[in-house]
């Protein structure tokens, strides 16, 4: 319980920075001032009536905290549950348990922020595979930027929303977005979750500017590798960042150099048993060089 009143209240303090507030000026019901400071420094807990009191006071919703607290201990468990079925999407059990996900949340006529991402996300990518889940609607492509163009402070559902929906938007609607969410505001503060979701969005824009034959907007997202930490967690949007700044170059110069490049960086993913990506990247290489490629078509590193 320590524990979760330290993540509580570092939240709390992130949030309060964030808007401008002082300590005095969050809990004004309270004659005692001491006691938003002990709830912020995690020496006491929150009574549901105050925290509701403090998250008006800062113009933030309940599932913004939730989530950005990281004690969504079920939104975890869906993580979990999508990165392992993406990875073994011949395995029955895992499909069935995504297949379920996706069913309760169609079934939800107003769908949270959260619901709403994690539906997109599983039509982004498992539709690619499994008939059982269709593409991304045009009303969901509608309503996605809707939601994400009405939110002043991108947390991680938004950039995991983002990262999947990005090559569905249109050129000015994918600029508005990417302007919006980088740089990565109080990049610092934020959990390697959310990092991660932000850093995925990278490739996927990269890809969908390819697609609409947008190399400059390519290159600028291309340059933003340098953002992204060296961590060994991060190598994989690394690579894949650099393979796709490799295909923006062969396409637009047909140096045969950087084909050489693509064709290492899919023989290191037959090496080490990524074949269904070394595949799939290899097709999209032959098909933005070599033949037309449908503008809104899925790229391989939505996940």
């Amino acid at each position: 319980m320590k524990n979760l009143k330290i993540r509580i209240g570092d939240t709390l303090r992130f949030f309060r920075n964030l808007k401008g507030f002082t300590q005095k000026e969050v809990l004004k019901t309270s004659a005692d001032h001491s006691i938003y400071s002990r709830i912020e420094n995690g020496k006491r807990s929150v009574r549901l009536e105050e925290l509701q009191e403090i998250l008006n006071t800062l113009s933030v919703n309940i599932e913004e905290f939730i989530t950005f607290s990281d004690f969504d201990i079920n939104q975890g468990v869906f993580r979990k549950d999508f990165h392992s079925a993406a990875v073994e999407l011949d395995n029955p059990e895992k499909k069935v348990i995504m297949i379920q996900y996706y069913k309760e949340i169609l079934l939800e006529q107003k769908k949270t922020a959260v619901q709403l991402s994690n539906f997109v996300s599983i039509k982004a990518y498992f539709s690619q595979f499994w008939s059982e889940i269709p593409p991304v609607s045009s009303e969901e492509v509608r309503e996605a930027y809707e939601l994400l163009s009405n939110t002043e402070y991108l947390l991680q559902y938004d950039y995991a929303l983002l990262a999947n929906m990005v090559y569905q938007f249109s050129t000015d609607q994918r600029r508005t977005l990417m302007k919006k969410a980088y740089p990565i505001a109080d990049k610092q503060s934020r959990d390697a979750e959310t990092l991660k979701h932000a850093y995925n969005v990278i490739p996927n824009a990269i890809t969908a500017c390819i697609q609409a034959k947008e190399y400059g907007e390519a290159k600028e997202y291309a340059q933003m590798i340098d953002t992204i930490d060296k961590a060994a967690k991060n190598l994989h949007i690394i690579m894949n960042i650099k393979y796709l700044e490799n295909l923006i170059y062969f396409i637009t110069t047909g140096d045969r150099a950087y084909q050489k490049k693509i064709n290492r960086y899919i023989d290191i993913l037959q090496e080490h048993g990524f074949t269904a990506i070394a595949e799939a990247s290899d097709k999209e290489m032959k098909k933005f060089v070599f033949g037309d490629i449908e503008n809104g078509e899925v790229p391989i590193s939505t996940m």
